[in-house]
C-alpha cells in the first residue's frame, strides 16, 4: 500500500497512518452521501472510481490532506473500504466494535474500560 501511495504521490506517503485510517472510516460512514453525487443509475455495489469534488473537499478538510493526496489515498483504499473488509467492518460502528471485543476478547468494551479503572 505504501509503495502504491509513493508511486501516485510522494506527499501522500508523508501523511500519518491515522489520516488514511480516518479517510477509510469516514468513507464507510458516508457511502450514501457519496452515491447521491453520482447518477441515479449508478450501481451502489460498484466502487466509485473517483470521488466527487465535494467529497474530496470534505475529506481534505477532515483528514488534513491536500485534494490530490485524497485522490491518491482513494485509489489505494477504495475497494477495501467500499466493498467491505473483515477487519475494517469490525470497527466502523460502536455496535461492530463491541461485537469485536466480545468475540475476540471474551468481554465487552464497557467491561474492558471498567476493568482499567478498577485496576483489574
Amino acid at each position: 500500500m505504501l509503495n502504491t501511495l509513493q508511486e501516485v504521490s510522494s506527499d501522500a506517503l508523508a501523511y500519518f497512518l491515522s489520516r488514511i485510517i480516518a479517510l477509510c472510516l469516514l468513507t464507510s460512514q458516508i457511502k450514501n452521501n457519496i452515491l447521491l453525487l453520482y447518477p441515479s443509475d449508478y450501481n451502489p455495489y460498484n466502487t466509485p472510481p473517483i470521488l466527487p469534488k465535494e467529497t474530496k473537499a470534505f475529506f481534505g478538510r477532515a483528514c488534513k490532506m491536500k485534494e490530490e493526496d485524497v485522490e491518491a489515498c482513494w485509489d489505494v483504499v477504495k475497494d477495501v473500504v467500499w466493498q467491505g473488509n473483515e477487519v475494517i467492518d469490525q470497527v466502523t460502528t460502536d455496535d461492530a466494535l463491541n461485537k469485536t471485543f466480545q468475540q475476540y476478547g471474551g468481554i465487552g468494551e464497557r467491561e474492558l474500560i471498567q476493568g482499567l479503572y478498577i485496576g483489574n
